[in-house]
């Protein structure tokens, strides 16, 4: 048993009154059911004239509903009557449920429980998740996922990742089913508002490293803070909302486009309002964030503040800029030439 493409072409064998018509026919089943390969015997349906297949009329639609609840109810009756067998046929077909589930409210109540997500916890079925009790929190974007896995971890959270095919419409029916399952969106910009505040020591600490953070972004429309938050070892966070993550597009897309395009970029982009700005959250329990903080040299400063920036977006997966592109090799070059500056002093001494 192997999965099956769900963009693949789907090829059945059909006979008609007991005589092969094809061996390539593809307009028979469901699009869920995408994993079966049938053998059919047709008695009234309309052959084509190239007779490779069956005309699409109301007849071959009733033949396909029908074909469609036959298949339904069989792995309806495999779940109730053989778990262990149903749960190996999920492992490798559990998208064709998804299909299937998101499409049919029946069969969503039927097999939701079954259903395996990515989470921060492993690869949860629905069931799982429940009985683990608290609130679930999701991500519809693969890459957004991704930068906050181990927060989400590190601070305890059940996070899922619904970026892959039919995953939001599912979860977004769980409730219409569970209504005690608290669910709910998650970003990386409200996450950072449950991080911990600084203490007056700390903010002092902090407070030179932020005057020269908040001019150094602003180009970039992005805000400085400084918090503390899990993992440790994660220098800074990049967030940025939905309004801002859309007008990072339309200027990446702005880049690569023509110039007619071009323009209808620039009038999606000068509408009315507030631009978005993202953030940059400091960790202040990252070593090196607190040895930066002691840092004097406003040079030094710009250019950690100008790395860390840029690292920040490469952990979210957002694509660089032509000038934040520029802005990494500025500041690596300048925090390279400050190494060697220090250390041809010290050969000097």
């Amino acid at each position: 048993m192997h999965p099956a493409n769900l963009n693949a072409r789907r090829s059945h064998r059909i006979y008609l009154r007991n005589m092969l018509l094809s061996e390539d026919a593809d307009n028979l089943l469901p699009d869920w059911a995408f994993f079966v390969k049938a053998v059919v015997n047709a008695e009234s349906l309309r052959p084509t004239a190239s007779r490779e297949g069956f005309y699409e009329d109301r007849r071959l639609e009733a033949a396909r509903e029908e074909l469609g609840a036959c298949l339904r109810d069989h792995l309806v009756g495999l779940a109730g009557r053989e778990s262990a067998r149903f749960e190996r046929f999920l492992g490798v077909h559990h998208l064709a449920l998804k299909a299937l589930a998101a499409r049919d409210d029946e069969c969503y109540r039927i097999f939701i429980d079954w259903l395996p997500f990515e989470t921060t916890r492993g690869r949860q079925t629905i069931r799982a998740l429940r009985e683990q009790g608290g609130p679930l929190s999701f991500v519809d974007d693969i890459g957004q996922y991704r930068q906050m896995e181990k927060i989400a971890s590190a601070q305890g959270l059940t996070l899922i990742n619904a970026g892959y095919v039919y995953d939001p419409e599912l979860l977004a029916k769980l409730p219409e089913v569970y209504p005690d399952v608290e669910l709910r969106p998650l970003d990386a910009a409200a996450m950072t508002h449950d991080f911990e505040e600084l203490d007056p020591e700390d903010r002092e600490a902090a407070e030179a490293l932020l005057d020269v953070a908040i001019p150094t972004l602003r180009p970039y429309a992005c805000q400085p803070e400084a918090r503390k938050f899990q993992p440790t070892e994660l220098p800074a966070l990049f967030a940025a909302g939905s309004d801002a993550r859309f007008v990072r597009s339309l200027e990446q897309s702005k880049e690569t486009a023509d110039p007619l395009f071009q323009g209808v970029l620039e009038s999606l982009q000068s509408r009315p309002g507030v631009r978005p700005s993202t953030t940059l959250v400091l960790n202040f329990r990252n070593p090196m964030i607190r040895r930066l903080a002691s840092v004097t040299s406003r040079t030094v400063l710009e250019r950690a503040v100008q790395v860390l920036y840029v690292q920040g977006l490469l952990l979210a997966q957002e694509p660089l800029s032509t000038r934040e592109l520029a802005l990494l090799s500025q500041g690596l070059a300048g925090l390279i030439e400050s190494a060697i500056g220090d250390g041809a002093k010290e050969t000097r001494s």
